[in-house]
């Protein structure tokens, strides 16, 4: 590795990997046109996020082979899974999945406890394969972060110690979705005005969209006095 930076890939990982990254035809050597590393990564992190989001917060990074099946996401074959896994306190671990494809790069550090960007291992495109032969530099794995496409789809599960009363009555935080009105706790768009005067018999948290409309004295969600 040079300047914290991965240089080069083992042919076996290349093998191994090579029908789940994508790789490129060899190009002429034009030491005018190519791109340095450093160039490359910057470009590769555009558009992404980093998972955990907070810096310098680390995640366990893991890879979980052919996971999903092929036919999926109009895959011919079976893809991988980039897990990275964030332990928020002792009572609360969040789990996310991402398809290998939609995971620009990855970063390991040195120390996990002084993260320092400029200090550990950069892994893009096919490198990041190589996160299954990489010494980890904790007791519990790797812990890295996870630089995801923007729009790429996931899979979030969250482990919560609670008790069965807390469990009973707890409803997971959703993007919104009219299909599940339930999770509606206010009319989205129109802030805290839109949860008075709630209509009688159905309760605030229950009400539809077209519920708020037909509200007495509202007027597109906003109460009128």
């Amino acid at each position: 590795m040079d300047n914290g930076l991965a240089t080069s890939i083992d042919t076996n990982t290349k093998r191994n990997f090579g029908g789940q990254y994508r790789t490129t035809a060899t190009q002429p050597q034009n030491s005018a046109a190519a791109l340095s590393r450093e160039q490359i990564l910057a470009m590769g992190l555009a558009g992404t996020v980093s998972i955990p989001l907070t810096f310098p917060e680390l995640g366990q990074l893991q890879i979980r082979r052919n996971a999903v099946p092929a036919g999926v996401f109009d895959c011919e074959g079976p893809k991988d899974l980039i897990v990275v896994c964030q332990k928020v306190s002792p009572q609360v671990i969040i789990s996310r999945s991402f398809l290998a494809d939609d995971v620009a790069a990855v970063f390991v550090p040195k120390d996990p406890c002084h993260v320092d960007l400029s200090c550990g291992t950069w892994l893009t495109g096919i490198e990041i394969g190589a996160l299954c032969d990489m010494e980890p530099n904790s007791p519990t794995g790797i812990l890295g972060i996870a630089y995801v496409r923007e729009s790429a789809p996931s899979l979030l599960n969250v482990d919560a110690g609670m008790t069965a009363a807390e469990s009973a009555e707890y409803y997971p935080p959703l993007a919104e979705n009219r299909s599940a009105n339930h999770y509606q706790f206010r009319k989205p768009g129109f802030g805290s005005a839109a949860m008075m005067n709630p209509q009688p018999g159905i309760p605030a948290e229950r009400m539809t969209l077209e519920s708020w409309t037909s509200v007495p004295g509202c007027v597109d969600g906003f109460c009128v006095h």
